[in-house]
C-alpha cells in the first residue's frame, strides 16, 4: 500500500511529512482597524489553504479504503 499510494503521490499525508495549515490567533474587539484587515487577510488565506489541504488529505484515506473493500 506504501508503494502505491507513493506512485500517486499521496504518502506524504498519509506517512504524517505534511501537516494541515495553522490557523491564525484569534484577536479581541478593541483591535485596531488594520490589524482586524490583516487577521482578515490572513483568515482567507488559511480557509483557501485549508481548503486545498482537506482534498489532498482526503485522497491518500479514499485510496486506502478502496484497496481494503
Amino acid at each position: 500500500m506504501k508503494a502505491y499510494l507513493q506512485v500517486q503521490e499521496l504518502w506524504s499525508i498519509v506517512g504524517g511529512n505534511e501537516t494541515a495549515p495553522k490557523r491564525s490567533a484569534t484577536l479581541d474587539d478593541a483591535a485596531k482597524d488594520e490589524q482586524k484587515a490583516i487577521y482578515n487577510t490572513d483568515m482567507v488565506e488559511y480557509k483557501t489553504k485549508h481548503e486545498i489541504w482537506t482534498l489532498k488529505d482526503a485522497k491518500p484515506h479514499g485510496t486506502i479504503c478502496s484497496n481494503l473493500a
